[in-house]
């Protein structure tokens, strides 16, 4: 395949760019879809699922955003190939018919479906799925597969009369939970009926595309090692949403599909002049490498396809991204490392150099780019919705024209707005090398359901992992409850977590502890019951944890309201809650000396307590406080020298005055400033932080921050890169939190 490049170097204007006009697998010419075309997916149950519909729709607008196309979904449940669920023949009848009586029903059925459904929307392409009723959900019977067989020869007969190319759908097979589902009596009906689907295709010009064969043969392979494996979700006949993505990919790789997104190459070895060997199928300008450090713009002709979340197991079983969206980033001469590549600033992914110089897919990567192909998905989803709604309850219950036009009014308004969100925008792109890396934990809502994770590498820009879904969630304590989740990383590489295991009350006065190589599993859980030595403790919040050095043990400390303890305060809240910092020491988890009172102003309740240890014989816990005087409410700071105290109080305020709703201060020095992080309650439960060069004067610098919108008290250290990476990819990176 003949290649020509087109480089342009111009330094002092800032852009270099290229532009290959050769492909990589499929061409744009090869697909099935062309601009202009008006497709209608025709089917059963699983078509009005609208699912592997609205994916492949989804496809074709993001990969040709200048092309314009309708779709409509006229899947119906129940159907078959001889459209009984809108012509509703003897079913009886037409099995015993032979020849030309049974041409005759299927001509008059089909005729009938189609000019009601179908022709009136002028398709120029569709796509025909049945055979998962038509084969009647037993062993293999040649009366029904023969009306099947006539029935698709007429479906596409009719159809290219009337000017539309078709694609016949082999069906995807039934999910039984079984180990060998290829030998289910339904499933080796459906496989002859694909095989006689494919020689009608075949007679008749049509396509045939087969969704069978992958499909049981991602299952197959699932069962092999799980005989229960489930793929598809759903149930045995309906998948879910990771079943219609893997149709989709079948069927998208059946119209041949083009694989290729776009591609952006570029050399750094010379450090002076870098270079864009490649930009297929996008545009790269203002192209810069300093101290180590690249960016430059970019300018796609497509949007990578969108991948519903709900979806997401489907990536790991067949390969979905490489087959159908390559969007490509290569860079070549990077010293080797670790590299955050930012897009608009918002961090999306950590590559390594020789996966950067082999070309990285950056489809699965949440940023900007995949947040507007998904902006597309949802709004195609809505449309669909509409359209479902307009045909099926109003069209055909005799609705009003009135309604009608309403209707078609909200469609056209949608498609507008789709064929605006569908066209590519440019980004700055930017590739750093990355130092270290900081983990910060937090936890979910509602009720403290589980733990969160998120990274960063800078400690500025933070991202959650896992689609900030939990990635533990709490089986210890009567509540089930896991809030204020503190971390701490021993020197063999082990993780130690504890956690509030109730809000309010809690009879137990206990606090939550697992530990973790490596954050994906985790060892069973525990209480331990910190506070059995003092029976008159109401609560047990916010326990942290502290190694410390000196003694070569790890501290756990928390806050414990404990009745008839510092009558001072009693009043400051609500004249119950008094707290203080109590504490414990171990060297193994396993046994624990008994708690001690750690820090006990007796001008002021104190909670949420962290400590630093910025240099030898210097300590300094932080806290949030409450006191009579003002300023009432707050984080003030304690200094000791040694870990377990005594602290004496800074009376000085280190946040904003009675800023009563933020909690859970968590420090740490990255590079030359400290920042005490925290999360902003009253500001729609946020994180926020303040930062500091000498430990004595603040300044408020959330404004800098990309925060993690709905974080809750949690602490952030520093972790090893293979740690991250481990992290980076079983939850991937870069997805945005939610509220």
């Amino acid at each position: 395949m003949k290649k020509q490049m087109i480089i342009r170097n111009t330094l002092a204007g800032g852009l270099l760019w290229a532009a290959l006009t050769a492909g990589t697998g499929a061409k744009d010419t090869d697909f099935f879809l062309h601009d202009g075309d008006a497709v209608v997916f025709l089917g059963d149950s699983i078509t009005e699922q609208k699912l592997y519909t609205t994916y492949l729709e989804a496809y074709a607008l993001t990969r040709f955003p200048k092309w314009k196309f309708t779709f409509r979904n006229a899947g119906w449940g129940g159907d078959t190939a001889w459209l009984r669920q809108r012509a509703h023949p003897d079913e009886n009848t037409l099995f015993a018919a032979k020849g030309e009586d049974q041409q005759k029903m299927v001509e008059l059925a089909v005729g009938t479906g189609l000019e009601r459904d179908v022709l009136p929307l002028k398709p120029t392409v569709v796509t025909v799925d049945f055979g998962m009723n038509d084969h009647a959900y037993t062993a293999f019977r040649e009366d029904i597969f023969s009306a099947y067989a006539r029935s698709q020869t007429e479906i596409v007969k009719v159809l290219a009369k009337h000017g539309a190319r078709v694609a016949l759908l082999t069906p995807q097979p039934i999910e039984e939970r079984r180990a060998d589902p290829d030998q289910d009596v339904r499933n080796q009906s459906l496989r002859k009926f694909s095989d006689g689907l494919k020689e009608i295709g075949a007679k008749n010009q049509a396509l045939f595309v087969d969704q069978f064969d992958p499909y049981m043969a991602i299952m197959l392979k699932a069962r092999a090692t799980n005989p229960q494996a489930a793929i598809g979700g759903g149930d045995a006949v309906h998948p879910g949403p990771a079943g219609h993505t893997l149709m989709a990919w079948a069927i998208l790789k059946g119209l041949s599909a083009p694989a290729l997104v776009s591609l952006a190459e570029v050399n750094v070895a010379d450090a002076k002049q870098p270079k864009v060997t490649a930009a297929e199928k996008c545009l790269l300008t203002n192209l810069k490498f300093d101290q180590g450090t690249l960016g430059f713009d970019r300018l796609d002709d497509a949007l990578p396809m969108p991948v519903d979340a709900r979806a997401e197991p489907a990536l790991k079983l067949a390969p979905v991204l490489d087959d159908l969206s390559r969007y490509d980033l290569k860079v070549t001469g990077l010293a080797p490392g670790d590299y955050e590549l930012t897009v608009d600033g918002e961090a999306v992914a950590t590559v390594t150099a020789e996966d950067l110089a082999k070309g990285y897919n950056l489809t699965a990567c949440t940023g900007p780019v995949t947040k507007q192909a998904q902006a597309v998905l949802a709004l195609v989803f809505k449309k669909n919705d509409v359209y479902y709604e307009r045909w099926r309850n109003v069209q055909l219950n005799g609705g009003t024209a009135e309604r009608l036009q309403e209707l078609d009014k909200q469609l056209g308004g949608l498609e507008t707005e789709i064929n605006a969100a569908r066209i590519p925008k440019i980004h700055h792109y930017e590739l750093k090398l990355v130092a270290k890396y900081f983990l910060m934990t937090s936890f979910g809502e509602p009720g403290g359901n589980g733990l969160r994770l998120a990274l960063s590498t800078d400690g500025y820009r933070w991202s959650a992992l896992n689609q900030d879904r939990t990635v533990l969630t709490p089986q210890v304590g009567a509540a089930r409850c896991l809030r204020d989740p503190s971390i701490g990383l021993d020197a063999q590489g082990t993780f130690h977590i504890v956690w509030t295991l109730a809000w309010g009350a809690q009879p137990d006065k206990g606090i939550g502890y697992v530990c973790s190589k490596d954050l994906i599993h985790f060892e069973p859980q525990k209480m331990i019951p910190v506070m059995e030595n003092e029976p008159e403790t109401i609560l047990v919040w916010a326990p942290e944890l502290f190694w410390d050095e000196v003694q070569q043990q790890w501290m756990i400390f928390w806050a414990s309201t404990v009745k008839g303890k510092f009558p001072e305060t009693l009043h400051v809240v609500d004249g119950t809650l008094n707290s203080r910092i109590y504490y414990t020491t171990t060297k193994d988890f396993q046994r624990f000396q008994p708690s001690k009172l750690l820090f006990g102003p007796r001008e002021m309740m104190a909670i949420d307590p962290c400590i630093l240890h910025p240099a030898p014989e210097k300590y300094i816990m932080f806290v949030k406080g409450d006191r009579a005087e003002a300023p009432k409410s707050g984080f003030f700071a304690a200094t000791a020298t040694s870990a377990e105290g005594p602290y004496t109080l800074d009376p000085r305020l280190i946040s904003a005055p009675n800023h009563g709703g933020d909690e859970g201060p968590s420090a740490m020095k990255i590079k030359d400033e400290y920042l005490l992080y925290f999360g902003c309650v009253s500001s729609g439960n946020m994180c926020g932080a303040y930062r500091s060069k000498d430990l004595s004067h603040w300044e408020d610098c959330t404004a800098q921050m990309v925060p993690l919108p709905g974080y809750r008290h949690g602490t952030v250290i520093e972790i090893p890169g293979t740690v991250a990476r481990t992290l980076i990819g079983h939850y991937g990176y870069g997805t945005q939190p939610h509220p």
